[in-house]
């Protein structure tokens, strides 16, 4: 019998989904700490791709077609296209398709999330990064979602 261990919840930066940064300084006004800097489209499509590069093996890196996030998303293939040119110009996501990287969001510097050999939960964990774990079956349903909010 073969007793693999099963993959853990798939994690994503709270820091790059928020639009100010959460400093203490910060967490005592309401206003800005819940204004989300990715929605839509764009916050479905980091998601998946979070949830992608958070596995054991990924080193911070995944290969996602368009199909397989329009699928994963419920977006169409054309809005996950402009969707992820948008990830890019804002450094949260880093590479060419099909292969992307997780990037850290700079107006200044675009650059991988990490050049080390380490997983995401171990890079944000070391650097005291804030992250989520989100269980699988958000993500299983955000095309579920999607057609509910529209």
């Amino acid at each position: 019998m073969n007793s693999r261990t099963p993959e853990p919840d798939p994690i994503v930066p709270v820091d790059y989904i928020f639009q100010t940064a959460r400093t203490r300084a910060r967490r005592t006004d309401p206003e800005l700490e819940n204004q989300l800097s990715l929605v839509g489209s764009q916050l479905a499509v980091y998601l998946v791709c979070s949830a992608s590069a958070s596995t054991r093996e990924s080193r911070c890196k995944f290969t996602l077609s368009k199909q397989q996030l329009a699928a994963a998303t419920g977006h169409s293939t054309r809005q996950v296209q402009r969707t992820l040119k948008q990830l890019q110009a804002s450094s949260h996501i880093y590479g060419n398709p099909p292969t992307f990287q997780l990037g850290q969001p700079s107006r200044y510097l675009k650059q991988p999330l990490t050049d080390k050999n380490v997983t995401l939960c171990t890079y944000l964990t070391h650097s005291r990064r804030p992250y989520l774990k989100l269980p699988l079956g958000l993500f299983s349903r955000l095309p579920q979602m999607l057609r509910l909010t529209t």
